[in-house]
């Protein structure tokens, strides 16, 4: 499964950032970008359009434009492998974990705590997780936060960006 949306950039100097900043705890990142819309907004309200690989470039022509260097092509990849493949024109940013509802697991859930606590220094510089650590964060998700818990059920993403 692969889908494709325009985004705006979600980072240090915009808008609650200090705010979010502060409840998620992580003091370190100066940027996210992640597949959760409530952070990294769409573009003029695209949404994410789902298409086959062989399909990007057609729809990269329907989505808007990344007008200003703040905006971004974001392609997400339902990680099935072990390794995350390149994509043309495209670069790995890292991977984010989610429930069908698109919220992040990764950083829009609250402060990681107890087995999760180790993983918050290893993320990335926007936020984001390596494909060894994302595989062990899925399986730690229902032992912290509980098998009840929704956004404990996460399946793995492979995030890519381009700006142009």
């Amino acid at each position: 499964m692969l889908w494709v949306s325009t985004r705006q950039r979600y980072q240090y100097g915009d808008p609650d950032w200090d705010r979010y900043i502060a409840w998620i705890g992580l003091p370190h990142l100066r940027e996210v970008r992640t597949l959760d819309a409530g952070l990294n907004k769409y573009v003029e309200e695209c949404g994410s359009v789902y298409c086959d690989l062989s399909d990007v470039d057609s729809v990269l022509e329907t989505l808007p434009r990344p007008a200003t260097d703040h905006e971004y092509y974001l392609l997400g990849r339902l990680l099935e492998a072990e390794s995350a493949d390149s994509i043309d024109r495209f670069d790995f940013l890292g991977c984010d974990l989610s429930d069908e509802t698109m919220t992040s697991s990764v950083v829009n859930c609250g402060p990681w705590k107890g087995r999760l606590a180790p993983f918050v220094s290893r993320l990335n510089s926007v936020g984001l997780l390596t494909v060894a650590d994302a595989r062990r964060v899925q399986e730690l998700l229902p032992v912290e936060w509980g098998a009840d818990e929704p956004h404990a059920a996460a399946q793995i993403w492979a995030l890519y960006g381009r700006t142009s």
